[in-house]
């Protein structure tokens, strides 16, 4: 018979107790909004600028005709390919 007690009591502190207020949620300023100006978005506005400048060289080089990447791709796989099947049977038969 205490249980039911119990319960009464602690239903009883729970509905005298006032409400727990919560705590504001922050509200996400823009950044033409901001009081004080950021470091980091000074930093990604430079980057920017950087990586916009080495793109825009990297289209005015001069590439290698894919004829060429080809050969060089297949080559050094190649060359790596006869390296390992090379040292394997050196290995092997030593």
């Amino acid at each position: 018979m205490a249980q039911p007690r119990a319960r009464a009591q602690h239903v009883e502190d729970t509905q005298t107790q006032a409400p727990v207020a919560r705590a504001p949620s922050p509200v996400r300023i823009a950044s033409d909004e901001a009081a004080a100006p950021s470091p980091a978005r000074a930093l990604q506005d430079s980057l920017m600028a950087t990586w916009l400048e080495r793109d825009e060289a990297a289209t005015t080089e001069e590439r290698w005709s894919p004829r060429k990447s080809l050969a060089v791709m297949v080559g050094s796989s190649a060359l790596l390919w006869a390296a390992i099947i090379g040292g394997a049977t050196y290995i092997l038969n030593h």
